[in-house]
């Protein structure tokens, strides 16, 4: 997913995105991209988070909201 679409998303589910929930990224290596928007997302809304699993290079990713 495009940084754009990414940062949108998680910008909308702020919400209801509280501690505990669990967010699963499918094209996460890309420092440009869902890397990114989680970063920026998380800097503005001063957010954590914590990583619960991940695939063979990192390709796909649980993240838990903390």
């Amino acid at each position: 997913m495009l940084y754009s679409a990414s940062l949108y998303v998680l910008t909308q589910i702020y919400r209801i995105a509280k501690l505990g929930t669990i967010i699963i990224f499918d094209e996460f290596p890309s420092l440009l991209h869902e890397f990114r928007a989680l970063d920026d997302y998380c800097a503005a809304y001063m957010r954590n988070y914590g990583v619960l699993d991940s695939t063979q290079y990192d390709i796909q990713i649980a993240i838990q909201m903390l």
